[in-house]
């Protein structure tokens, strides 16, 4: 689902039990994530909280059974105690950078948390380099989500699309190519 990349905020209960949801992309624009926002939603498998976002409130990822993924690009967001709870996200892998409040949250409930302090680019200088800095990192990840979730505002060059297009080669990218680079950046896999 997209979301207007204009909105600040997702309101209480926005998606309360929404069973059909199975992706959503927030936009780098939103600051605040409601109470219940995305409750038992449980068919969403990741979701990436953008930067801007200064507090994900209570329960609003609660009983997301599906949910396999969350990654947190703001090291300061506020993370209340029952934002992520659920006995079925027990194996989900948590993102966030080192030391601060997502690595906290994941390792104070025992969930497996992965850092996403940058790393350098590979042997070709731009496999997985979306955004042309010459350093793999989740800002590469964010490009390529956000040009799938909407290329006409979120544009690439062609260089950029070839060298992010590291799932399925040549099929063009695809969320599929953003979890491949969030995976290499955390080490789960180490070629593409």
């Amino acid at each position: 689902m997209l979301l207007p990349k204009n909105i600040i905020r997702i309101v209480d209960g926005a998606f309360f039990q929404c069973q059909e949801l199975t992706s959503i992309n927030i936009p780098d624009s939103v600051e605040y994530i409601g109470k219940s926002a995305f409750f038992n939603c449980n068919k969403l498998k990741s979701i990436t909280i953008p930067a801007k976002v200064k507090v994900i409130n209570q329960n609003a990822f609660n009983f997301c059974s599906g949910l396999k993924s969350v990654t947190v690009l703001n090291p300061e967001c506020e993370i209340p105690v029952f934002a992520f709870t659920s006995a079925d996200q027990e194996d989900a892998v948590f993102y966030g950078y080192s030391g601060l409040t997502m690595q906290a949250y994941a390792e104070d409930r025992k969930y497996t948390f992965v850092a996403l302090d940058s790393v350098p680019s590979t042997a070709s200088g731009k496999k997985g380099d979306a955004n042309g800095d010459d350093t793999l990192d989740v800002a590469d990840v964010v490009a390529v989500a956000s040009y799938v979730g909407n290329p006409d505002a979120n544009k690439l060059d062609a260089e950029s699309i070839k060298s992010a297009d590291v799932h399925n080669k040549g099929d063009g990218l695809t969320a599929n190519d953003a979890l491949m680079i969030q995976q290499y950046i955390a080490k789960i896999i180490t070629e593409f």
